[in-house]
């Protein structure tokens, strides 16, 4: 029952009285290696800190693994630790639902890890605690707890029962267009602090241009939580600037995704881990209606059911085991996210990459269901959210294998046929979906503007289905034309609208002309100096007829000059000036003092004096 390290101030002895009928059981008890045998007294270490087991058995070997099969009881002695966390007491593999508590005549329904806590957290060591399985008893310190062992499978029936609710009652149509945003999600084998570098503001603020109203940022778990198990959000600088200038001063969507699969710093995450980051989360963003809850980039890996790695993206799960359990991963963390009063919109992405074209098994993966033999990510229909603001994540790139890093489109008519099955899948259930990469990279061999239409005409398919809440294009490449993102984000000024935050003119014949800092609108042509005589004559100015167009600006990187950009590609640096005619991105900078990032030989005070473009956005640091 014990993992991880404990961080007690001495020896902790852990006894163990166990009672069995003559059972033939597999080994008991795995902590540090440490194996129960019949009348044993075994000294152990768990990452350093010895302990003393004495186990006393009658007949045969016995094993905490296969509970089912005895009544046990063990009482703890001597936890003094007040600071033990969760991850440092148990495996009893977690189960997310409520359990019955008795304490003498008390009863009430708690959270099972709550109760582990009070038992190594709470003074009071006089007391037992007995927890109760479908057939055992053990008792461990404290309370008195029933609880379900950690197999809470849905069977078939009340599976079905529970396909057809209805989850999501928000906006409509496709409201949530944009791109992915993937800075902090690069180099993640280099862990927290690596070779990373976030979206910058004002490209951010070029793609809103472009028609974007919703970014999605995947971001590594260690970049959003640095200590695995924490209910506390404590992400990497930047994060929280960006996502606020985004939100609040654009007034657009984010999406935030922890990317890199079930992993923190390479340490294989378990379920309780996954649900304390989203508890995390729901406390951080759940005022920002605007912030968006995707629960992975893709399932993958993860600690569960006894094995590291349990979630296989390949699996072909014929019983259906492997997405019952992500199910429960999904429910837990919903429930943590509505259990903190946060109502943000939460996507769900299913197994097999989430890919669309996959999603409903494609008759080759998943297990039995509802009248098909092979239903892929069906099981998770089931899911519950009582703010009904539920959604599931679906990704297709177009390549000919689906991974979104080859060029061209030759995964297009799978991809299509595909789409249209998920479709008829989230019609049949009642559920909305968000295509959170779609995508096509220009392969530049004479087949880019067929790719192009196949985009188009994939994208038209999704909007009109009604099922969809939205995509976001894959990548950043020079090929942001293809998406549509003004046809479906944010569109161009219609001709005599003010078109200063458009920047574009739906009419194509017509120029967004500036007639002054305070209006500019489309229209055909623009004559510098001259009134416009289709204007009112109570507004007839003269106009300067500059032209408004999108153009990206080009910031610095760290270790550039950026005494002529004045900005920043890293949206967690700003350009402070050391001297004339030489300024870098710095996160902070003390008048007079040296930076030991210079070369020694040009070590010398800096100006730190702050150099803003006129068009920065208005952030604070």
């Amino acid at each position: 029952l014990l993992r991880g390290s404990w961080e007690n101030d001495g020896v902790g002895t852990l006894e163990l009285t166990i009672r069995s009928e003559t059972h033939s059981l597999s080994p008991m008890l795995d902590a540090g290696n440490c194996a129960s045998s019949a009348a044993s007294a075994d000294s152990f270490e768990d990452s350093g800190t010895p302990f003393t087991k004495r186990s006393w058995a009658l007949g045969g070997s016995i094993s905490l693994l296969a509970i089912l099969t005895m009544v046990g009881m063990a009482v703890v002695h001597n936890f003094r630790s007040s600071n033990t966390s969760l991850r440092q007491v148990v495996e009893l593999e977690e189960s997310s639902g409520g359990h019955r508590v008795r304490n003498g005549s008390n009863s009430k329904s708690i959270d099972f890890f709550d109760t582990a806590l009070s038992v190594l957290d709470g003074n009071d060591t006089t007391r037992t605690t007995t927890t109760t399985f479908t057939t055992s008893t053990k008792t461990i310190g404290i309370y008195d707890v029933d609880f379900p062992w950690h197999r809470e499978e849905l069977s078939r029936n009340d599976i079905k029962k529970e396909l057809y609710h209805r989850p999501y009652k928000g906006h409509e149509g496709m409201w949530c267009v944009g791109l992915n945003m993937p800075g902090f999600s690069a180099s993640p084998s280099q862990g927290r602090y690596g070779n990373f570098e976030g979206p910058g503001f004002f490209k951010v603020k070029f793609f809103h241009l472009m028609g974007a109203n919703c970014f999605r940022m995947p971001i590594t778990w260690e970049r959003l939580q640095s200590r695995i198990g924490s209910e506390e959000l404590d992400p990497v600088q930047g994060v929280e600037a960006i996502v606020d200038f985004i939100t609040k001063e654009l007034g657009q969507n984010v999406i935030i995704t922890p990317a890199n699969g079930l992993a923190h710093t390479g340490r294989t995450a378990m379920r309780s881990d996954f649900v304390s980051l989203w508890a995390a989360m729901g406390k951080k963003w759940g005022n920002n209606s605007k912030v968006v809850f995707e629960l992975v980039d893709t399932p993958r890996g993860g600690y569960e059911d006894g094995k590291e790695g349990y979630f296989n993206p390949d699996a072909k799960d014929r019983k259906g085991e492997a997405l019952e359990f992500w199910r429960q991963w999904a429910q837990a963390a919903i429930n943590a996210i509505r259990s903190v009063k946060a109502t943000n919109l939460i996507l769900v992405p299913g197994l097999h990459g989430s890919i669309s074209a996959e999603w409903g098994g494609a008759a080759r993966w998943g297990e039995a269901l509802d009248g098909m033999e092979h239903h892929g990510n069906t099981r998770l229909a089931s899911l519950d959210d009582p703010s009904t603001n539920l959604a599931y994540s679906v990704r297709q790139p177009l390549d000919s294998n689906f991974s979104g890093y080859e060029p061209g489109c030759g995964g297009y008519s799978h991809a299509i046929e595909g789409l249209q099955r998920t479709i008829k899948w989230a019609k049949r259930y009642k559920k909305k979906l968000m295509m959170t990469e779609v995508g096509s990279i220009p392969a530049g061999n004479g087949t880019d503007k067929k790719c192009q239409g196949k985009l188009n005409s994939f994208v038209h398919a999704m909007n009109a289905s009604d099922v969809f809440l939205g995509y976001q294009a894959l990548g950043q490449g020079g090929n942001l034309n293809w998406y549509n993102l003004h046809e479906y984000g944010i569109p161009c000024s219609e001709d005599l609208v003010d078109c200063r935050s458009t920047q574009c003119c739906k009419n194509p014949s017509s120029q967004c002309y500036l007639k002054n800092p305070s209006w500019a609108h489309c229209k055909p042509a623009c004559k510098p100096g001259a009134i416009d005589p289709a204007e009112d004559k109570t507004v007839q100015t003269n106009w300067t007829c500059s032209v408004l167009a999108v153009q990206e600006r080009m910031c610095s990187n760290e270790g550039e000059d950026c005494s002529e950009t004045k900005c920043c590609n890293n949206p967690s640096k700003q350009c402070y000036r050391k001297e004339k005619g030489w300024a870098v991105c710095r996160s902070g900078c003390a008048a007079g003092q040296i930076w030991l990032k210079d070369d020694a030989a040009n070590r010398k005070p800096w100006e730190c004096a702050l150099l803003t473009a006129p068009d920065a956005p208005k952030m604070s640091f």
